[in-house]
């Protein structure tokens, strides 16, 4: 299995960015995606991985809407 890091959006508009593993970057995808999570970036780690990375960010509804 490979490790991605990746970056989501939930449905209040916070943001995720952690990392998962994964036979593949679309069977990540489908599984975010089945997860009700809006998948913004995926990309594959490269060199040591850290320890669960995650930081919040919280994005306005509009912003959130204009992206979409």
């Amino acid at each position: 299995m490979a490790l991605f890091l990746y970056r989501v959006a939930k449905g209040d508009g916070t943001i995720l960015q952690q990392q998962a593993e994964a036979e593949s970057e679309s069977l990540l995808r489908g599984r975010l995606e089945g997860e009700g999570y809006l998948v913004l970036s995926i990309s594959r780690a490269v060199g040591l991985a850290f320890p669960s990375l995650s930081f919040n960010k919280t994005i306005s509804p509009r912003d959130f809407l204009i992206f979409n």
